[in-house]
C-alpha cells in the first residue's frame, strides 16, 4: 500500500525530486483510463498536468499533481441529496 502523504512521493532511488508516474501507471495506480491522444487534448487545453518529458518518445507524470487533479474533480461534484425516510403507506380502510 502506498503512503499518502506528500513527503513519501520522491524517487525510491534517491529520495531527491517528486515521483513519477507513467502512462499505464496512470491506469493502474490512479484508475485514469484516457487513451494518449485525449491525454494530450486536455492537457494543451490546462484541464490536466502536464507531462514530464523523460526521453525521446518516454514521458511521465508528477504523481502528486495528478493526485491533486483527482481530488479537484473530486470536490467538483454537487452535494447528493439528503436522503429521508420514505413516509410509510397509510392503508385506507373501505367500508
Amino acid at each position: 500500500m502506498k503512503p499518502q502523504n506528500n513527503e513519501s512521493e520522491t524517487s525510491a532511488n534517491d529520495g531527491a525530486g517528486p515521483m513519477l508516474v507513467s502512462q499505464s501507471e496512470l491506469r493502474s495506480v490512479f484508475g485514469i483510463r484516457y487513451c494518449a491522444d485525449w491525454l494530450k487534448i486536455i492537457e494543451a487545453q490546462g484541464r490536466f498536468p502536464q507531462r514530464v518529458r523523460l526521453g525521446g518518445n518516454r514521458i511521465a507524470y508528477v504523481a502528486a499533481e495528478v493526485r491533486a487533479w483527482i481530488e479537484a474533480r473530486i470536490a467538483e461534484r454537487p452535494p447528493l441529496p439528503l436522503q429521508t425516510e420514505p413516509e410509510p403507506s397509510v392503508k385506507s380502510k373501505r367500508a
